[in-house]
């Protein structure tokens, strides 16, 4: 589970915005893990 802050988006790479997996540890970035389900940019809250 993750809090994504208000501004990130929800998305593996952005060229414009900070994306959720700049977010997670190094250790877990090496895990092929990738977001699911989405939340708009301007919209912070919890997800799976």
């Amino acid at each position: 589970m993750l809090n994504k802050p208000a501004g990130v988006v929800t998305a593996v790479r952005d060229e414009l915005s900070e994306t959720v997996m700049e977010l997670l540890p190094p250790e877990l970035k090496r895990r092929k893990l990738f977001p699911a389900g989405r939340l708009d940019k301007d919209t912070g809250g919890s997800f799976l």
